[in-house]
């Protein structure tokens, strides 16, 4: 691990940087450069994380002798996706630069100023200049450290710039070793992500900066983005109730959804637009679905005793198969919802709780798959 340390007048900052990701090209709002200017990265990570001296450092995360470098490797929170697929940029790369020690003083000591917030609580930040106009800004993190059960933390997140301190959420959130943020550098645009934290899910926000200032991307507040995964597959774990629906004959309107899934949607970098489209679904024929897979799957459905609702599918080869069975007791009709997952890449049916399982019944992960979670930033 490598540290850097300077004065603020109201508290003494350290900076942890872990030495794995100083090739990342992220870190130009933490006070250093990266290894090179202009090496492409495919690297979701945290920015760096800014801990207070009152809350203690543990003297093997602040060894600069690169003696525990090794034994810290893999926790920083970071999840490398450099062997994945790289989008293509319409654009030069983005460039890292250095901010000085002033600067980076400067826009925290106005966070605190603003917020009246104690030096201690200010734990972490994603600071850049991120469009590259010569300015930096970035958000910061504000609140709580985590608890010892969930690992969540309660606090509230602040874009600062030159300009302005503005709150842009406040409420629970998830840390992973210390740090709320993760920054993805798409080549040319850089996203923060946060988390929002619930008992059964979480949902991501998603910024980034342009000449305007802070906007909102349009993947954000959907889902829980996965951020193993490659910026031309983009995973998005979606929460809600439609495993099931009982309602009574004649009053549909009154139904009561129940049954809670979690389903993943799938998205991906548009260089030209400079943020995150979804992979619409487009229907497809039982006759095309059985070219797909190699039998007719349609016809297997219905011999278990439901109907194929519909069939979707989307560009990255992913087909989801719609399916649900009615039963009716003394007025009261239950409807279950469940589907069926294959990845054409992969000529196989997805597991969709890791059992092991390579079936269609194994791909099932609830619910009703619908074409699109936004339809206005989808492509079919």
């Amino acid at each position: 691990m490598m540290t850097g340390r300077y004065e603020s007048g109201k508290m003494t900052i350290c900076l942890i940087i872990p030495m794995t990701l100083l090739t990342a090209g992220l870190f130009s709002g933490c006070g250093l450069k990266a290894k090179s200017d202009t090496e492409p990265t495919q690297t979701l990570n945290a920015q760096a994380e800014i801990v207070s001296t009152a809350a203690g450092i543990d003297d093997k995360t602040t060894d600069t002798d690169g003696k525990n470098a090794g034994k810290n490797a893999g926790k920083n929170g970071t999840a490398d996706i450099s062997d994945e697929k790289v989008p293509k940029t319409s654009g030069p790369e983005m460039k890292s630069t250095t901010i000085s020690e002033e600067e980076m003083e400067a826009l925290l000591d106005t966070v605190i100023t603003e917020t009246d917030a104690d030096a201690a609580d200010v734990r972490c930040c994603a600071i850049d200049d991120f469009n590259e106009d010569g300015k930096y800004e970035g958000v910061v993190y504000v609140g709580a450290g985590p608890d010892d059960e969930f690992g969540w933390c309660e606090g509230a997140v602040y874009y600062v710039s030159g300009e302005k301190c503005k709150k842009i959420y406040d409420g629970t959130f998830t840390m992973t070793n210390g740090n709320v943020f993760r920054v993805v550098d798409a080549g040319n645009r850089k996203f923060i992500i946060f988390n929002e934290a619930y008992v059964t899910a979480e949902v991501s926000y998603v910024y980034y900066i342009d000449e305007s200032g802070l906007k909102e991307s349009n993947i954000s507040r959907f889902g829980d983005i996965n951020s193993a995964t490659d910026l031309q597959n983009i995973q998005m774990s979606f929460s809600t109730y439609d495993g099931f629906c009982t309602y009574t004959e004649g009053e549909e309107d009154s139904s009561e959804w129940t049954g809670h899934t979690w389903k993943p949607y799938y998205f991906y970098y548009d260089s030209d637009k400079k943020d995150f489209m979804e992979y619409g679904g487009k229907e497809i024929t039982a006759k095309e679905l059985e070219k797909i897979v190699g039998f007719d799957l349609a016809l297997e459905i219905e011999k278990e005793g439901y109907q194929v609702d519909n069939i979707l599918y989307r560009k990255n080869g992913i087909v989801n198969v719609n399916y649900s069975k009615e039963e009716e007791l003394a007025g009261t009709i239950d409807v279950t919802y469940k589907n069926v997952t294959y990845d054409e890449n992969t000529g196989a049916f997805i597991d969709a709780w890791d059992t092991g399982g390579d079936t269609w019944q194994d791909s099932d992960f609830g619910g009703i798959y619908m074409n699109a979670l936004n339809p206005e930033m989808a492509e079919y």
